[in-house]
């Protein structure tokens, strides 16, 4: 099975993984094709390469030069989207974006903007959160530290980040992925709002 060259690198790193799993949410996985038991059905080659803590997954879609290809994310939930053009940008994105799914949900349909707007919240909220005490040595300064050290080491994208999203959501009317009953999956965007989340008031 051909995968990218990244995850190959990465997969091999346990200290990388072990980052990965306690700051991004983000765990990788050996390969493997969607569950029937999932409840969905893709007309395209689907590869799970890695999975978040409530049962989402992170799949590599379709065939070609596996480095090209586009990731897409199933929720556990029953929601399907494109969030990456290739499994390099899927890495930038949860490594800088660990609440990525946050901007996706308080974006009132997909606005950028309100994307933007979520994002200093989310941000000022990650940090009070890796620094609460029970974290332990996972706290923001040694977060940044490990985002350095993927720049570095990985030459991840920092460019434009959000905007790539968002502009990847949008292509997910390409995907072929339903029910098992043939009925379309739910969008990745949420209709809330920054202003209507009560905490950030």
């Amino acid at each position: 099975m051909n995968l990218p060259n990244l995850y190959t690198k990465l997969i091999k790193d346990n200290k990388i993984l072990d980052n990965l799993d306690g700051y991004c949410d983000v765990r990788l996985v050996e390969p493997y094709e969607i569950p029937v038991e999932y409840g969905c059905t893709s007309y395209e080659q689907t590869i799970v390469i890695a999975e978040d803590g409530s049962g989402g997954m992170y799949v590599l879609y379709g065939e070609g030069d596996p480095n090209s290809l586009p990731i897409i994310f199933l929720s556990s939930e029953g929601q399907v989207g494109s969030i990456a053009d290739n499994f390099h940008q899927l890495i930038s994105l949860v490594v800088f974006y660990p609440y990525w799914s946050d901007l996706l949900k308080f974006s009132n349909g997909g606005s950028l903007s309100e994307m933007m707007k979520s994002e200093l919240l989310l941000a000022e909220d990650f940090e009070k959160e890796m620094n609460e005490e029970y974290r332990g040595d996972e706290n923001y300064e040694s977060y940044k530290k490990f985002q350095k050290d993927m720049i570095q080491d990985f030459k991840l994208d920092t460019e434009k980040l959000i905007e790539k999203l968002q502009l990847s959501v949008g292509k997910s009317k390409n995907i072929k992925i339903v029910s098992n009953d043939g009925e379309e999956l739910d969008s990745l965007y949420g209709e809330f709002k920054p202003t209507d989340n009560p905490f950030w008031k």
